[in-house]
């Protein structure tokens, strides 16, 4: 009889089986299994989002990241980004923005976040316990229908939570089409990206209504901010979202990842 981890692991492995070849290769950079389930229950999920495929989401190579920079939509995005930031210095005087416009969150960076993270850990522990209950019922040797029943609780299972990471790959920033402002006060940044200070730095002290303002008025190329989680800082390009090979919904179906990434001022 196998054991309860040997029984997750056979189990995990068929449904990883399933899924695309890109896929496999980041799961096989998670190795512990709490992770690894709560990945395989992002890329699941995905399709549901809004956001497209998954191969049109797929992190992007450095090659690939060279290729765009050649592009008349990467020219038009760099264009839009200075726009929003004239604008935002214009309306608040003494104060500017600061992003990173060639950011790119590499698959393997990704990978390297999620076994880092405490929230993946925390919920993948959860989801760990959820489907070692439901494997006690289930053949030691998935089949069929009992592979069909995993599937379901790895896909519903209510968790406390969302990781404050992307699943590795799907990341907006895996394709430099999204980003995060910050706000300056000379050298000094007055509001970050960092969560727990959000409401505090961000919402309270009303850059995140004048980050707002500031987009809409600059041309109103961008989507944001992110709903969930919230991410007050995070936009991303209107024209990007809007075509079949990089789509990421509107409103509630923005997105449910979180991706930070590193920012400079300009």
């Amino acid at each position: 009889m196998a054991s309860a981890e040997e029984k997750l692991k056979a189990y995990a492995d068929a449904v990883e089986k399933e899924l695309e070849t890109e896929i496999q290769g980041a799961l096989n950079g998670m190795p512990l299994m709490d992770r690894r389930v709560l990945a395989i229950r992002g890329y699941l999920r995905f399709p549901t989002m809004g956001r497209g495929s998954i191969s049109a989401n797929w992190a992007w190579s450095n090659q690939d990241m060279e290729e765009f920079k050649k592009t008349t939509e990467f020219t038009k995005m760099k264009a839009a980004v200075a726009d929003v930031k004239s604008t935002f210095a214009a309306q608040n005087v003494g104060f500017t923005l600061g992003v990173d416009p060639d950011k790119v969150r590499s698959l393997e960076s990704q990978v390297e976040l999620w076994n880092q993270n405490p929230t993946v850990q925390k919920l993948g522990l959860e989801l760990k316990t959820e489907l070692l209950k439901t494997l006690a019922t289930l053949p030691d040797t998935p089949d069929e229908a009992s592979l069909k029943a995993f599937k379901k609780v790895l896909i519903e299972a209510r968790l406390s939570g969302t990781p404050s990471n992307a699943t590795p790959g799907l990341s907006q920033h895996g394709q430099a089409k999204a980003f995060d402002f910050v706000v300056f006060k000379g050298r000094d940044v007055i509001a970050s990206t960092q969560t727990a200070t959000l409401k505090e730095k961000w919402d309270d002290a009303g850059w995140t209504a004048k980050l707002k303002k500031a987009v809409q008025e600059a041309g109103d190329k961008f989507i944001g901010p992110l709903p969930a989680p919230y991410e007050p800082w995070h936009y991303i390009y209107k024209a990007a979202a809007a075509t079949a090979e990089a789509r990421t919904g509107t409103g509630s179906t923005f997105s449910t990842d979180m991706c930070g990434t590193s920012l400079r001022r300009h």
